[in-house]
């Protein structure tokens, strides 16, 4: 057959449909990729009618849906199969199903396109869960020429965090372990990669100490960044993630109030383990990237400022700051219903975490979100940043906001 395999594009290598297409390669069928940009109907302009091919298969996340429901709601006087997957399609599938001839829940390598959406696929074999490269490179130029490449070493999270939609997977596929790639595969495939920097994309890398240990042993010490859990790291950990080549590392903080954290966003992490670890990885010579979230359900803009000032205190390199966004199926998208702070259902959530609130907050609260994001990462870099900051956002001072940008980029 004759695929093809429909994502938005993102500089970070689309590694599921990759992944995927491999798989439909080995099976002898013919794959093309096409990664659309605009916002809307998606276009196939440039890739051919689509009666060429025999399917047409979309990748779908929470936000990015809506155009993924109006391109195959189009393509029905097509004669072409529409296939929905991927992390939107699991959790809303009868909803999918109603634009798509068939959805597939959870992992597709092994189901598609065997084109039975009426049962969920078991997971397979981790160090099966090859990407394809070969001809990805050929459809996505820029992906190819990116000095940055993409690789996972395992797959799932340990952690049920209430914002996010693992806790689902684990409903989804009962007794839900982190499957583990052997450290020899995560080797050779990185072999096959021409770049100056490997990111792992996996949500806790090394998330066990004996596989983080035999990687020291077996990894050519090719710079890497890792993603990692801030309370899970000790001296032994940071000293492996050093030694094998790390240099640079992402946790999430997400809320300063160590309450807030563990009892409604599920992360239970004390401030000043996040404090000590975040230094020992800066000692260690390693960059860091915070991850936080602004607009936080019964948050305020002075809870917000406390985790801008923890960050001028801890000093990262980035502090990467997203705007909450309530997925529904989510326990915490599904609270913001409950308690009237959201009424819609995902039909207006962004694509991208970066552009406004949708919970129902006063205007001048969304404002003050959305200008805060706009100018954390740059704050964060200043001693007292958090109360210029406020003077920013809560009073105006545009001019003391390019004063501040001026000395810091020496614009």
């Amino acid at each position: 057959m004759k695929i093809l395999l429909v994502q938005k594009f993102s500089i970070i290598e689309p590694l599921g449909l990759m992944v995927v297409a491999k798989a439909m390669m080995d099976q002898g069928h013919e794959v093309q990729y096409h990664l659309y940009k605009t916002d809307g109907y998606i276009s196939f302009e440039g890739i051919g009618n689509p009666e060429e091919f025999d399917i047409i298969g979309f990748s779908t996340y929470t936000g990015n849906h809506n155009e993924v429901y109006l391109t195959c709601d189009a393509l029905r006087t097509v004669d072409v199969i529409t296939v929905i997957g991927g992390p939107h399609a699991t959790f809303f599938h009868k909803e999918a199903k109603e634009y798509a001839d068939y959805v597939f829940r959870g992992e597709s390598v092994v189901s598609f396109p065997l084109m039975d959406d009426k049962k969920t696929y078991k997971l397979v074999d981790a160090n099966e869960l090859i990407p394809d490269r070969e001809v990805f490179y050929k459809y996505s130029p820029e992906h190819r020429n990116n000095r940055i490449k993409n690789i996972m070493t395992s797959f799932g999270c340990p952690f049920t965090c209430s914002y996010c939609y693992n806790s689902l997977y684990i409903e989804l596929y009962e007794k839900l372990k982190v499957r583990l790639r052997s450290v020899d595969s995560v080797v050779e495939e990185a072999k096959t990669l021409d770049c100056d920097l490997i990111f792992f994309q996996d949500d806790f890398f090394g998330y066990k100490r004996g596989w983080l240990e035999e990687f020291n042993q077996k990894w050519d010490k090719r710079p890497y960044h890792a993603q990692m859990r801030i309370e899970t790291l000790d001296d032994d950990k940071i000293r492996l993630l050093k030694e094998s080549g790390c240099v640079s590392v992402t946790i999430a903080i997400e809320s300063y109030d160590e309450e807030y954290r563990d009892k409604v966003l599920n992360r239970k992490m004390k401030n000043d383990v996040i404090f000590h670890n975040c230094k020992k990885i800066l000692d260690a010579g390693m960059e860091l990237r915070t991850e936080q979230m602004l607009g936080l359900p019964n948050t305020t803009f002075e809870d917000e400022l406390k985790i801008l000032k923890f960050n001028c205190e801890i000093k990262p390199t980035i502090a990467w700051t997203s705007i909450f966004q309530p997925y529904r199926g989510t326990v915490l998208g599904e609270y913001c219903v409950t308690n009237n702070l959201y009424e819609g259902n995902n039909e207006d959530v962004a694509s991208s975490f970066f552009k406004e609130t949708v919970l129902n907050y006063p205007q001048e609260r969304k404002d003050e979100i959305k200008k805060l994001q706009s100018i954390f990462a740059m704050c964060a870099h200043i001693p007292n940043g958090w109360e210029y900051a406020e003077q920013i956002v809560k009073y105006g001072n545009d001019n003391l906001k390019e004063h501040l940008y001026s000395i810091l980029y020496k614009t």
